[in-house]
């Protein structure tokens, strides 16, 4: 599962944020195991937490109405 969603966002994501995030992954490993909390969640988090920052006001449009037309 992380491997795919590593595919995903390197395709998604322009090249400095893609390094970030992956940056932002290591950090957040490294805190993981200082403050004992589930690895998986943890990695599965970091790595998805910019995947929404390159996307225009349309597509975040389109996106919430996607998902809010789910859950009518």
């Amino acid at each position: 599962m992380i491997n795919d969603i590593v595919c995903f966002i390197e395709k998604k994501l322009n090249k400095d944020r893609f390094i970030h995030s992956m940056n932002v992954v290591k950090a957040a490993k490294e805190l993981a195991n200082i403050y004992k909390v589930p690895l998986h969640k943890v990695e599965i988090a970091a790595l998805l937490h910019d995947n929404a920052k390159d996307l225009t006001k349309y597509e975040i449009d389109q996106y919430i109405k996607k998902i809010f037309y789910r859950f009518k």
